[in-house]
């Protein structure tokens, strides 16, 4: 019996050391600094660099987040939002900040009633308010109309022949000048705290013909054509 038994012993001896070479042939051990979370799972390194790595388990749970949106209202007692778009980084800190906005006074556009698409700088018609112009007045495309430079109100401070001064109400220490052309058009410049002097219209690829404006000239079918273009 004693013969039996230490037979079966050194059999099951020699089984589990063929193992042990087996799995150290195979180039993988196990360790415990690299072990996850669960105990019942140990992850494999592999001892050669031409054998792959055990892939690492990936959780199926998901994790909530946010977005960053802003809510404001506007002069006119209209509800404003805007959600800040990921933009890829430009050079030296120069790069768009683009917006997915919506206004409850905005028309139809791309994006569905309301919303567009901003984040390159403009110059655009803005309506009056109590508090800058003593009355409320909306953009009838004029030349009574307000001004506003990406959002903020520019507020004439000088005017001389064929060029008015503004600045932004509130001051953000940039001071924009606006020409008169001889064919009656107008183009600003923008002088910047960083030095830098940014030009807005000057040519007539960056005057874009503003949402509601009146067609005047032309056909009915080049002002539907224009009206498209937007």
């Amino acid at each position: 019996m004693n013969s039996r038994t230490n037979g079966f012993s050194a059999s099951w001896m020699l089984l589990s050391f063929l193992l042990a070479c087996l799995a150290t042939h195979a180039g993988c051990s196990c360790d415990a600094l690299s072990r996850p979370a669960n105990p019942r799972i140990h992850a494999c390194i592999p001892q050669h660099a031409s054998l792959p790595v055990a892939a690492p388990l990936v959780s199926k749970t998901t994790v909530p987040g946010a977005i960053p949106v802003s809510f404001n209202v506007s002069d006119t007692g209209d509800a404003t939002l805007s959600l800040p778009l990921v933009s890829v980084p430009g050079r030296a800190g120069i790069e768009p900040d683009l917006n997915l906005t919506y206004s409850g006074s905005g028309v139809d556009g791309i994006l569905g009633a309301g919303f567009s698409f901003s984040g390159a700088s403009a110059i655009t018609r803005c309506p009056k308010t109590m508090a800058i112009d003593s009355e409320v007045r909306a953009v009838q495309y004029d030349t009574d109309d307000a001004l506003c430079m990406d959002g903020k109100r520019l507020v004439v401070v000088s005017q001389r022949a064929n060029a008015i001064e503004y600045r932004t109400w509130p001051d953000t220490h940039v001071k924009v000048i606006g020409h008169q052309t001889e064919e009656g058009s107008r183009y600003f410049e923008a002088f910047l705290p960083s030095g830098h002097v940014v030009e807005y219209g000057k040519t007539k690829g960056s005057r874009p013909r503003a949402l509601g404006a009146p067609c005047v000239r032309g056909s009915r079918m080049k002002c539907a054509m224009l009206a498209g273009m937007q």
